[in-house]
């Protein structure tokens, strides 16, 4: 062989490694990034597992806890029919709001009817009202005025800090027949 032929030869040859190695090459970085890739997904997935796994163990809690909202969530405010309280009634009425106050363990100061409001043809009765109590229970007696059918509207609430609690005095506007 000549030298010219090695050469060319040779030339053939290192084309051939060059696109070899080229291709090698390609091959280890598409390789490296899919092991990168995987690394990550390897990652995601065991971030997924362990949150499929903390749902898994919270759901039983997260159930209790929306059942007690759907049976907190049933008791609504009572809402009756609007009516006028009878004449033969007319006595009973610090009876009423004295029992609605003592239902709900408020203490009753005083509860006095201010007959002059019916003087002006209104069909409404004044009822000044004082209690003591805590702040829950006075929540509960307004709660509880709301099934009193004649009670017209509330009209003004004053709260003052006693020794010993709270004071709560209401005007009550009751419609009287």
């Amino acid at each position: 062989m000549k030298p010219k032929e090695i050469l060319e030869t040779l030339k053939g040859s290192f084309s051939y490694l060059l696109v070899g190695v080229f291709v090698v090459v390609v091959f280890a970085v598409i390789g490296f990034y899919n092991v990168r890739t995987l690394n990550e997904l390897d990652r995601d997935i065991r971030a997924i597992k362990a949150d499929i796994e903390e749902q898994r163990v919270m759901a039983p809690i997260y159930k209790e806890q929306i059942e007690k909202i759907q049976i907190k969530t049933k008791k609504q405010l009572p809402f009756p029919a609007r009516a006028k309280l009878p004449r033969e009634q007319h006595e009973q009425i610090t009876t009423i709001f004295g029992d609605l106050a003592r239902e709900t363990r408020l203490e009753v100061v005083s509860i006095s009817p201010d007959i002059n409001s019916l003087a002006g043809g209104t069909g409404l009765l004044l009822v000044n009202a004082a209690l003591k109590g805590d702040w829950h229970h006075f929540r509960d007696y307004l709660v509880a005025l709301g099934s009193v059918p004649y009670l017209e509207q509330l009209g003004e609430i004053q709260i003052q800090t006693i020794p010993g609690g709270k004071e709560y005095r209401l005007k009550l506007w009751v419609a009287v027949g």
